[in-house]
């Protein structure tokens, strides 16, 4: 009786502790959208000649997607567009920095149709730039939410890719208010 007792007790032992790493794992797989891709990331969609929004700016930009794969909200500041920019377009808020030279350096690559061979995206013409553009932070700005499974479309300027430099998104999840306790 007293072994079948502690073999009782050590079945049902191994039964929660298998119940709970299951519920863990289920957990962390269930954070993201799609499990074969990062949380957040960003999906090349063009290269393409527009009109440069300012004097210093090269005509040929970058279209991208930020993508929300996780099942949180993120939240990131935008600015406005300009004429004439795509109506699905918004202007996205990001930092260029410098590529650290322990990762040997990124460029853009991009592959624009299944089974065709990567392409790196060059700055204007055959001179690279020297100096690092400056981020896109603007004076006035707003944010804007994107949904577990959502995508907003932006450019960049070819020449904030670079093997010494390029671009990073802030943003952050947006959690319920639930989340935070009052603590006055």
């Amino acid at each position: 009786m007293r072994i079948s007792s502690v073999a009782a007790l050590l079945l049902l032992l191994c039964g929660i502790l298998n119940a709970q790493s299951k519920t863990s794992t289920t957990v962390a797989e269930q954070f993201t959208v799609n499990r074969q891709r990062p949380y957040v990331y960003l999906q090349f969609q063009r290269v393409g000649e527009v009109a440069p929004l300012s004097g210093n700016e090269p005509s040929t930009r970058v279209w991208l997607r930020l993508v929300n794969n996780c099942r949180v909200p993120i939240i990131i500041r935008t600015s406005g567009t300009s004429e004439g920019s795509d109506p699905e377009e918004v202007g996205v808020i990001y930092d260029v920095v410098e590529t650290p030279t322990s990762v040997g350096g990124l460029g853009v690559l991009y592959k624009p149709n299944v089974g065709e061979s990567p392409t790196t995206v060059e700055a204007t013409g055959s001179s690279k730039p020297t100096t690092m553009p400056t981020s896109s932070h603007v004076d006035v700005s707003s944010t804007a939410t994107i949904f577990p499974g959502d995508a907003v479309l932006f450019s960049v300027p070819v020449n904030h890719f670079n093997e010494k430099w390029h671009i990073e998104i802030p943003f952050r999840f947006e959690l319920p208010r639930a989340c935070f306790k009052n603590t006055s």
